[in-house]
């Protein structure tokens, strides 16, 4: 068994499930337009989100059962 920990590298890829639902050919060379749009969308996550890989604490992290400006409700289902 392989274990990841905080230092351990993960090399980028990116495949065409279309053709290879395997995962066997990583095609991120061939396309670096979509890798790089991929990125800023990854980067957009984690300053969200935060990634405790990283260390990083979302700026939209908030604590488990808490909410801002919801409405207390106890109907479930459609209205």
């Amino acid at each position: 068994m392989t274990y990841v920990t905080p230092d351990t590298p993960i090399p980028r890829a990116l495949y065409n499930l279309a053709v290879d639902p395997g995962e066997q050919k990583n095609v991120i060379k061939d396309h670096p337009d979509v890798a790089a749009r991929l990125q800023t969308m990854i980067e957009a996550a984690r300053e969200d989100l935060g990634d405790e890989r990283r260390h990083m604490t979302g700026k939209n992290v908030r604590a488990i059962g808490r909410t801002k400006n919801f409405p207390a409700t106890t109907q479930v289902g459609p209205r």
